[in-house]
């Protein structure tokens, strides 16, 4: 983002005003120049919020994969929010959509996450020390997935259809 800023002349020590001539004007403030409606860093605030560090993390590669920022999203959900102020139905429709998406999220993760925890319970009692697992639900669903999938393949090598 650039900004611009017009700055007054400095005067020479000791130099003296002529008459007749007037100072040239400034601009009040600094100009956006972005036509992308982004304000200027003069107009902006920081927001802090606290979010738990997998969902953090969740959410910045889900981001990056669509090209954007977390800042950028929450500047979205503000303009959105901005544009339905005068329509709070449609942002609490928004917030229950958005907070049953997560308990939907939650009930299906569920049984996954307890696997995971058989698991590393069957190993530990085995005296097997497995290679580490994928940190956050998202690895781990895509680690079971592949997993499947070549429980499947091996089973179709079985009965010589592969």
């Amino acid at each position: 983002m650039a900004t611009a800023t017009l700055e007054k002349p400095k005067k020479a020590k000791g130099a003296k005003k002529t008459p007749g001539k007037a100072a040239p004007k400034r601009a009040a403030a600094k100009k956006n120049v972005s036509n992308a409606g982004v304000l200027s860093p003069a107009k902006t605030v920081q927001m802090n919020v606290r979010i738990d560090a997998d969902l953090k993390k969740q959410g910045d590669r889900a981001f990056e994969r669509i090209g954007s920022s977390p800042s950028e999203m929450v500047r979205a959900l503000w303009r959105y929010a901005s544009r339905h102020a005068n329509d709070p139905e449609t942002l609490r429709h928004l917030m229950e959509e958005l907070e049953g998406e997560s308990e939907a999220q939650d009930v299906i993760l569920e049984p996954t996450r307890r696997g995971w925890e058989i698991m590393e319970e069957a190993y530990h009692a085995l005296g097997i020390t497995p290679a580490p697992l994928p940190e956050d639900d998202e690895e781990r669903l895509a680690y079971y997935d592949e997993l499947k999938e070549e429980a499947w393949l091996d089973r179709q090598r079985e009965r010589g259809l592969r």
